[in-house]
């Protein structure tokens, strides 16, 4: 699933950059879950480019 799925939204800034808005008030445990989505999508990204 992307990020949307998942109930993240994050704006891509260029080929290698990421850009996080985060909220002015965010708990510990949802920057946990952010990390970890946006780990699983990058790991996604990186198999998908080297199976092609």
């Amino acid at each position: 699933l992307g990020a949307i799925e998942k109930g993240i939204l994050f704006l891509d800034a260029g080929r290698n950059v990421v850009r996080l808005l985060p909220p002015l008030v965010i708990s510990d445990e949802q920057v946990i879950t952010v990390a970890s989505v946006l780990d699983g999508l990058l790991g996604e990204e990186e198999a998908a480019r080297i199976r092609s």
